[in-house]
């Protein structure tokens, strides 16, 4: 259990892992594709989903500057866009943005970052985005939340409702990822005081490294908690 006054002790290790083991593909794998009900043929051209995540900050110095930090529906956050992979293991991380901030402002920062997609590959996107050149949204206007009535056997009435519903079902790849990585840690249940806020930034790098890590090492314990506490 690593305490939160240890974390200046292993960050710097846990940012260089991050480096090696957060990584935008380099290369493409056809038979991942068709080997996946999901995606081929409907979407054999996704090769990973994105969404943002709203994390716990802690801002000092009075309401006005924790303002750009408050999100519409209350608490002081920071918008962190991720992209994943259909292993739950994250691809891509921009944090330390506002929790006001909007997804395609937070997007078209990563972009000009340098994040992006394989020649003629796209990430999946929920409506919160426009499509563009690497991303793919569902229908505007349409049911994408069809689980509920696929449940009480009240099945998609038309094209577009059956083209959004596998939409979903795609995307459910990414909140899975996002809702496993904050139960690991419980550092996220609350912003951290003693911390810098340029470290709790960091912070959300270094855990995405220790994440991935254990993914990719002992995908067993994927279910298991690594808990992270004052």
């Amino acid at each position: 259990m690593l305490r939160c006054r240890a974390i200046y002790k292993v960050l710097p290790g846990l940012l260089k892992l991050h480096k090696e083991v957060v990584r935008l593909p380099k290369n493409f794998t056809l038979e991942e594709i068709a080997n996946d009900p999901k995606r081929y043929p409907f979407f054999a051209d996704s090769i990973r989903a994105l969404n943002s995540t709203y994390l716990p900050v802690s801002i000092t110095g009075g309401y006005i500057r924790q303002a750009s930090w408050r999100r519409r529906k209350g608490g002081l956050s920071q918008n962190v866009l991720v992209a994943v992979d259909f292993q739950i293991n994250f691809l891509y991380i921009l944090a330390g943005w506002e929790g006001s901030a909007y997804n395609s402002r937070v997007f078209n920062l990563a972009r000009a970052k340098g994040f992006k997609a394989l020649p003629g590959r796209y990430y999946v996107a929920d409506a919160g985005y426009s499509n563009t050149p690497i991303t793919l949204t569902p229908y505007r206007g349409v049911r994408y939340h069809l689980y509920k009535q696929l449940q009480a056997n009240i099945r998609p009435q038309n094209a577009k409702e059956l083209y959004n519903l596998r939409h979903a079902a795609l995307r459910n790849m990414v909140e899975r990822t996002i809702g496993v990585f904050k139960n690991r840690f419980r550092y996220f249940k609350a912003g951290r005081r003693s911390l810098p806020l340029s470290t709790q930034v960091d912070v959300v790098y270094a855990l995405a490294a220790g994440y991935n890590f254990i993914n990719i090492n002992n995908p067993d314990d994927l279910d298991d908690d690594l808990e992270v506490e004052d």
